[in-house]
């Protein structure tokens, strides 16, 4: 599976998470409800029993042509969706089609012709998908496209809906209704029951609405036993009107509270990081290790002066606890991507002040990248100011990959004194996956830092 692996880090999120299919079943949304049926009629997670002896290929295929689950995504036409002939006996030939990927793009395509006309009939076909990630997939498309156009029909189906094809519906229905007429959808939830009832109620409260309004709605359901998590959802709704955050905060107890706190913490952090802090300072959760970078980018958009201050006492903090010294980069990046564009001159001066040096030298890194676009001689300050050699190796990585062309990047090498590095090294370099970090074996830090070592 190490093989496997490698290929989920290089396809990014959607394939990674088909990928994982090979081994495990599929994971729920975060919103879905424990022991709830996945579809109706779909049998076991995974490849039907007559796949199971097919070639590894052959089975990522598959995986890959399932891995976009999420309809919004999708787009909903191109010329290569246009469906000739009758879309059931277009969706019926698919079936039947030995090439996964062509099957896959010839299904959808009927859907998308079918569920703008005949959605309950392209529900039904639907269901004779054999594998289940794909069937997922369909379903959400046709209900998004059909609650588009007709939400309130399509909300009609979704009260008798069976319980596993009405949590993949209901998002689209929500959304969709919700921003179109949002009083009539939240009355809409009076017919619904249980965890439908609920993750109906959860998508409505992320639509965005007047502030003052999303709040007197919210207010509605003090006694819903939905009524925490509505809360967690909507604060983050609220932007910076912290009285209307701590006016819905004022309605909870107990660990809702603290949920629906941390919630709001994390979603004003960046908006009004001192009232964040304030209500931080409140909470009995463990929340500031994981607050701290949005505190420090909603510091930085307002004052780099006390975003620098804020971190530089969590450096001083960490001296005490070094585990966390490693996690103080990320926090730098945060700073310095803002302040190097803004006050280049002020940023480098504050990063030749901070220790350790390896520290030092990281900022220093991170200054070189952010302000050689527009101040290629700080920049250039920066970067003869770090002291560690691996460091510096890493900073003309950084300035290679953020090159506007090849032949920058290689201006830059030469300028940088780099003569050994040639010109088809930096085109190998920049042509790489920029998703991946480089890791300088020979920086000990790195080398500690992700064990290759």
């Amino acid at each position: 599976m190490k093989a496997v692996a490698t290929i989920a880090i290089v396809l990014g999120g959607a394939a990674g998470f088909a990928l994982g299919w090979l081994d495990v079943e599929p994971r729920r949304p975060p919103d879905d409800a424990a022991g709830e049926p996945a579809i109706a009629g779909s049998g076991n997670a995974g490849p039907e029993p007559s796949e199971q002896g097919t070639r590894a290929e052959q089975r990522l295929m598959d995986a890959l042509a399932a891995a976009d689950l999420d309809a919004s995504h999708w787009p909903r036409q191109s010329p290569a969706d246009e469906v000739a002939g009758d879309p059931a006996a277009e969706f019926q030939a698919a079936l039947e089609m030995s090439n996964v990927m062509a099957r896959r793009h010839r299904i959808r395509a009927a859907v998308i012709a079918l569920a703008g006309t005949n959605p309950l009939h392209a529900l039904d076909l639907i269901e004779t998908i054999p594998n289940e990630l794909m069937r997922r997939g369909m379903f959400r498309l046709a209900v998004d496209i059909w609650a588009e156009e007709s939400p309130t029909a399509a909300a009609e189906w979704l009260v008798d809906a069976p319980p596993g094809i009405g949590r993949l519906a209901r998002p689209s229905v929500a959304a969709h209704w919700g921003s179109r007429d949002f009083r009539t959808a939240s009355a809409f939830a009076d017919r619904l029951a249980g965890t439908l009832r609920t993750t109906y109620l959860y998508r409505l409260a992320r639509i965005e609405r007047p502030a003052g309004e999303l709040l007197a709605w919210a207010k509605n359901y003090r006694t819903d036993s939905a009524f925490p998590g509505i809360v967690e959802r909507v604060v983050g709704k609220l932007g910076d009107d912290v009285d209307a955050v701590v006016t819905l905060l004022g309605e909870l107890s107990g660990p809702a509270l603290e949920r629906g706190k941390r919630a709001a913490i994390y979603q004003i952090a960046r908006a009004n990081p001192d009232a964040a802090l304030e209500l931080a300072a409140t909470s009995t959760g463990n929340v500031w290790r994981t607050l701290y970078p949005d505190l420090i980018s909603g510091f930085a958009e307002k004052s780099p002066e006390r975003a620098a201050a804020f971190l530089a006492e969590r450096v001083a903090e960490a001296r005490e606890e070094p585990r966390h010294l490693i996690t103080t980069p990320s926090l730098l990046r945060r700073l310095l991507s803002t302040w190097a564009n803004a006050d280049p001159d002020a940023a480098f001066t504050w990063s030749l002040s901070l220790d350790p040096s390896w520290l030092r030298d990281d900022a220093l890194v991170d200054v070189a990248a952010y302000a050689h676009a527009e101040h290629p001689a700080i920049a250039r300050r920066a970067f003869e100011a770090i002291t560690e050699e691996g460091r510096r190796w890493h900073a003309i990585d950084r300035l290679i990959t953020i090159a506007a062309s090849d032949e920058e990047a290689f201006k830059i090498v030469r300028d940088y004194g780099y003569t050994a590095i040639d010109r088809e090294e930096v085109v190998h370099q920049r042509s790489s996956d920029r998703r991946f970090r480089t890791i300088n074996v020979d920086c000990p830090r790195d080398a500690i830092r992700y064990g290759v070592r």
